[in-house]
């Protein structure tokens, strides 16, 4: 494949994307997660097998999910049933979740998966995998093995989804509003509602009362959202990875300064894209994930990361890309080579193409 980037998704220690519209996976591969056939590492961008295109590509924390000619494929480690194939099997390939098509997009997690699939006058929101929060299927006991697609909440029009480690958030359309719901796992706030510690059912976000929401990231034990500009986020923050300014959790959406059309959540750090176009980086930087160069300058508040203007924008667990004048440029841990360098250095403190 050729061309130029157009998406970048990272997981653990491997990462995806869309180069000339055609899925590419890098990194770690011993569970299948490049989806190229093999079990083996690859250092630069190579062919997902069997996906000459593709329409948006995700990548949770070994597995990884495309949707292309409207059909869901997913491929990588199926410990949890997260690749949806009624299987507990690793798959090196990519294999099609259902028969079925009218799937629009996906979010991979840890060890879940929820899809958005045209249905008759709305959009349906689909789960698999662990359920060992309630975050795949609230309806279902908690450790139930869930392999295959379950359909949540069937009334309702989902606009986006995204999968955090044991939660799951969603906005629904309600005409022309946005309602932001949250169900799973909520031991750090990340769901918030507000609501008590421990897993918990769906539940809407009314504080703040905002009716705009969109651009919704989860990952760890927290969550983002963007709402006329301004960056909400909640949950988990004891390494400032909300980018608030202190390491205070939070139960309900926060707001964070500046305007902003993108953010990507790390394991404990997160990044985020500015009306500008600018990259701005928070949170831990042990393995040089925030991009500021040498020695760990993790910090509480965003800080402005070169090169600008970016595009597409990704966080791993201790990594993350972003595609500047249509190239990668990636940073943070590389140990298994998830920066697609194919220099084998521990850690890269600074975007580099």
């Amino acid at each position: 494949a050729s061309g130029a980037w157009t998406a970048v998704a990272l997981g653990d220690t491997s990462g995806c994307g869309l180069r000339g519209g055609a899925p590419v996976c890098w990194g770690a591969g011993g569970r299948g997660q490049i989806g190229d056939g093999a079990r083996a590492d690859r250092l630069a961008a190579t062919a997902v097998g069997g996906l000459a295109t593709a329409t948006t590509v995700t990548v949770g924390g070994a597995h990884a999910c495309a949707i292309s000619g409207a059909q869901a494929w997913c491929w990588g480690d199926n410990a949890s049933g997260q690749l949806g194939d009624g299987t507990r099997s690793a798959l090196f390939a990519p294999t099609a979740v259902t028969a079925t098509t009218g799937w629009i997009d996906v979010a991979a997690a840890d060890g879940h998966t929820c899809a958005r699939r045209a249905g008759a006058g709305r959009t349906e929101l689909w789960c698999w995998g662990r359920n060992d929060a309630r975050q795949v299927d609230p309806g279902s006991a908690i450790g139930a093995v869930l392999d295959r697609p379950t359909e949540l909440m069937a009334t309702r029009d989902w606009g986006e989804v995204a999968a955090g480690r044991r939660h799951t958030c969603a906005i629904e359309r309600v005409g022309a509003a946005r309602a932001l719901w949250c169900w799973g796992d909520n031991a750090r706030g990340q769901l918030g509602t507000g609501a008590p510690a421990g897993v918990q059912p769906p539940a809407t976000i009314a504080t703040p009362s905002l009716t705009t929401w969109g651009a919704l990231v989860a990952d760890g034990d927290a969550a983002c959202a963007i709402a006329e500009g301004t960056r909400y986020c909640w949950g988990r923050n004891d390494r400032g990875q909300l980018g608030l300014a202190d390491l205070a959790d939070r139960d309900r959406p926060t707001a964070g300064a500046a305007t902003w059309r993108a953010v990507a959540l790390g394991a404990t750090f997160g990044c985020g894209r500015d009306a500008q176009d600018q990259l701005w980086c928070w949170g831990s930087d042990d393995r040089g994930e925030l991009g500021l160069g040498a020695g760990d300058q993790a910090t509480a508040t965003p800080q402005q990361v070169t090169p600008g203007p970016v595009t597409a924008l990704g966080a791993g667990a201790a990594h993350a890309c972003a595609t500047s004048a249509a190239t990668p440029v990636c940073w943070g841990d590389n140990r298994e080579g998830q920066t697609g360098h194919a220099a084998a250095v521990a850690s890269i403190d600074a975007p580099t193409t």
